[in-house]
């Protein structure tokens, strides 16, 4: 838990990859650590450790909402910029932009 938490004093997230060049062994271990709390075998008293030290159990669902919060600050910014959220889906300066816009639209009609 000593590594993790350097880790996260250094980069400010326990979000370790897998193969984490300076010290591969932390990221394997941090991922063992996710697997276990999955099957509900991790220790409750690591799991209290890691969470204190502000462990993300479940990396897709976090990263898409730290995608979703950086998409929806470009749209704020296209917003200021041309009056409308309107994004065309192939806006040239930020693609990704134009496909997250149609997506939540898509997803707003369901």
């Amino acid at each position: 838990c000593g590594e993790l938490a350097a880790y996260e004093a250094e980069h400010g997230d326990c979000n370790v990859p897998n193969d984490y060049a300076p010290n591969p062994a932390l990221g394997e271990w941090v991922s063992r650590q996710r697997a276990l709390n999955n099957k509900d075998t991790l220790d409750p008293e690591r799991k209290r450790r890691l969470d204190e030290l502000g462990m993300v159990w479940d990396l897709q669902a976090a990263t898409n909402a730290e995608q979703w919060e950086q998409r929806c600050g470009e749209l704020a910014a296209y917003e200021a910029e041309h009056g409308d959220c309107n994004v065309p889906n192939d806006y040239a300066p930020n693609p990704a932009l134009g496909e997250w816009v149609s997506r939540q639209r898509a997803l707003n009609n369901k």
